[in-house]
C-alpha cells in the first residue's frame, strides 16, 4: 500500500492510510508464521527555506515514510525495518523478519533450552559489580561472575 500525496494534505486520511497500511503489515507477518506481530508506521514531512538577500534562494521539501516491523516466534524477536512501502518492499520487510526469527531460533535452540526456566530479575533484586574489581580474563570467568549477579545459568548463551 502506497501513502499517496492526497493523504499528506489531509491529516485524517494520512492517519487512517497509517493504520490500514500497519493492518495490511500484520496480516503479513501472521500469514508468515509469527505468533504475534507489531508494525509502526511512521510519516513526517520536512520543508526548509532558505533565503539570500531577502529572496527566496532555496526551498527543499521531502515527505518520508518508515515502517518498523517486530516479528515473534514463540520467544524469539526479529525486528526489520524499510522505507518501501510498495508492495515488494512490504514483501521484503516480511520475508525479511520472518528469515531473521527463524535463524535467531535455529541459532540459539541449544542455549534456549538450558535458559528455559530463568526467570528476569526485577530491578531491585540486581546487584551491580564494582567498577574497581579487576577486569575477568576469560569468558568462562565472566560469565560465572555474571551467573552469580543475574542469577542466570553460567552455560546459558
Amino acid at each position: 500500500m502506497v501513502i499517496r500525496s492526497a493523504d499528506r494534505t489531509d491529516p485524517g486520511a494520512r492517519s487512517a492510510a497509517a493504520l490500514a497500511l500497519a493492518d495490511d503489515i500484520v496480516a503479513r507477518a501472521l500469514a508468515s508464521g509469527a505468533t504475534e506481530a507489531e508494525a509502526l508506521v511512521t510519516s513526517e514531512d520536512a520543508a526548509l527555506t532558505r533565503f539570500a538577500n531577502s529572496e527566496i534562494h532555496q526551498n527543499v521539501a521531502e515527505a518520508n515514510i518508515g515502517v518498523n516491523l517486530r516479528f515473534c516466534v514463540g520467544r524469539r524477536v526479529a525486528v526489520a525495518a524499510t522505507g518501501r512501502t510498495d508492495e515488494a518492499g512490504l514483501v521484503a520487510l516480511v520475508e525479511r523478519a520472518a528469515a531473521t526469527a527463524r535463524i535467531r531460533s535455529r541459532g540459539v535452540s541449544a542455549s534456549a533450552n538450558a535458559c528455559s526456566g530463568r526467570t528476569t530479575p526485577n530491578a531491585r533484586s540486581i546487584r551491580t559489580i564494582s567498577s574497581t574489581r579487576p577486569r575477568l580474563s576469560n569468558p568462562s570467568s565472566r560469565s560465572s561472575r555474571l551467573s552469580s549477579v543475574t542469577g542466570a545459568p553460567a552455560k546459558c548463551g
